[in-house]
């Protein structure tokens, strides 16, 4: 029989105990701070300040309608922590190492050209970087231009690794293979990486699930990407995609495909609205043809902090390049552009 104890319940529920829990886990000042989770800065301060610093272990999504610049924003975060030291780990189930590679040059060339005089007017788009006909017209400044910025993002991207479609012996990444290479590469390397999944709903069904609806198979896959993010303590973030139905109104967690499982199993839930998006008139071709782009990003969801921050980009598509404005300097000229 199991002995009683009046103060804290029985010898075997002492380990289960909140009171003991909450002084062991607060009661020293050193052993919480070792306890607690750290922070991944994004790089962008609007969105870091949201967040309390950034993001942490866990798992977490940011979805927005097709083709708004969902991809590149967060290959710019990934970009941007790889550049602080960070190691991440881009899981680009769509896009290929090269398009990455290009918006990243691409990217650079704008950066260069907006504050460097000798580099004004050489910034590349992808297209131009990739055309055969455009490279054939390059001057010489267009390509010590385009080879600076290539040795920029080499040094940026140091600490970012990109993994293509296909796993090992050409099958598609599945949430389970991620989780194992990912519990390997934490111990071999004893580093936690910031890990980015695009995109969710391109993640294939895991064996043995044939005949499986797609809300099962995302499901699954949210909890063990979840269980992952817990037991490695890792960030996760996924991109995902929005419901058809949801494309001209403003972002809300019903406007992520399979959004109850999204909203119950995510610690942070973003969304990216076009400006202006479920008002009247709302043009939503007009509004993705500016030159930059009005972008809203939405934080929906933080289980452990505040929700319902709305937080104002500029997202010039050519260049693939997002402007945060609180980078900016608060009292220099406002005449002079200033970029990260």
């Amino acid at each position: 029989m199991t002995e009683l104890n009046c103060n804290h319940g029985t010898v075997d529920e002492k380990k289960n105990n909140l009171g003991l829990f909450a002084k062991h886990m607060f009661g020293d000042k050193e052993s919480h701070i070792l306890r607690c989770k750290n922070h991944y800065p994004t790089g962008f301060p609007a969105l870091d300040e949201s967040l309390g610093g950034g993001f942490t272990a866990g798992l977490h999504c940011l979805g927005a309608i097709s083709s708004l610049g969902k991809s590149t924003f967060v290959q710019q975060i990934a970009e941007n922590m790889s550049a602080s030291g960070i190691p991440v780990l881009l899981f680009s189930l769509e896009m290929r190492m090269l398009h990455i590679a290009a918006k990243a040059v691409s990217r650079q060339t704008y950066i260069n050209s907006q504050n460097d005089e000798k580099l004004e007017y050489t910034e590349k788009t992808v297209e131009e970087l990739l055309n055969k006909e455009c490279l054939a017209e390059y001057t010489e400044n267009d390509w010590k231009a385009v080879s600076a910025a290539a040795e920029m993002v080499a040094e940026k991207n140091a600490n970012l690794q990109v993994l293509e479609q296909r796993y090992k012996n050409g099958k598609p990444w599945t949430a389970d293979n991620i989780a194992d290479y990912i519990v390997e590469w934490v111990g071999k390397t004893g580093q936690h990486p910031f890990i980015i999944i695009d995109y969710l709903q391109l993640l294939q069904m895991p064996d043995g699930a044939s005949g499986w609806t797609d809300k099962q198979i995302v499901d699954y896959n949210l909890q063990r990407l979840f269980s992952l993010a817990e037991s490695s303590d890792v960030p996760v973030l996924l991109i995902s995609s929005f419901n058809r139905a949801a494309y001209n109104s403003k972002a809300s967690l019903a406007s992520f495909k399979d959004s109850g499982s999204i909203e119950y199993s995510c610690d942070v839930v973003i969304a990216m609205d076009l400006c202006g998006v479920g008002e009247k008139d709302f043009d939503e071709a007009a509004e993705k043809a500016e030159v930059p782009r009005g972008i809203l990003v939405r934080v929906l969801k933080q289980r452990y902090g505040k929700a319902g921050d709305e937080l104002p980009f500029l997202y010039d598509a050519r260049y693939n390049f997002f402007e945060d404005p609180m980078a900016f300097p608060e009292e220099e000229d406002e005449n002079v552009l200033y970029f990260p």
